[in-house]
């Protein structure tokens, strides 16, 4: 009996944002709520034309990651998938972070 194949997972197309300021409040997020953390950072780095639109509000990280978990729950997003691709786009999130030397450049030290 052959098995049935499995259907492909879709990636989401991810890009990180632009903006610092955006970039260090999620990461924030990190350590106290980790699960609102990866919602948030795929809010704002899906790049898809179906991505959420949550309206970004600066200051208000966690709240944006909760409206984005919500929005994908709400979808038919499962937890899990929200996860694996949140923890995706905070690593594209960390990577475009500058590191300590660059920052200590960047400050003439």
């Amino acid at each position: 009996m052959a098995k049935k194949k499995q259907p492909e997972k879709k990636l989401v197309k991810l890009k990180a944002p632009s903006s610092m300021a955006v970039k260090y409040q999620i990461m924030e997020l990190a350590t106290g709520s980790p699960m609102i953390c990866c919602a948030a950072a795929l809010g704002v780095c899906w790049s898809d034309v179906k991505a959420p639109r949550v309206r970004w509000k600066t200051g208000h990280a966690a709240e944006y990651g909760a409206q984005v978990l919500d929005f994908l729950l709400s979808r038919g997003m499962g937890i899990d998938a929200v996860s694996e691709a949140g923890s995706r786009a905070c690593g594209l999130i960390t990577e475009s972070l500058p590191s300590a030397e660059e920052e200590e450049s960047a400050l003439g030290n």
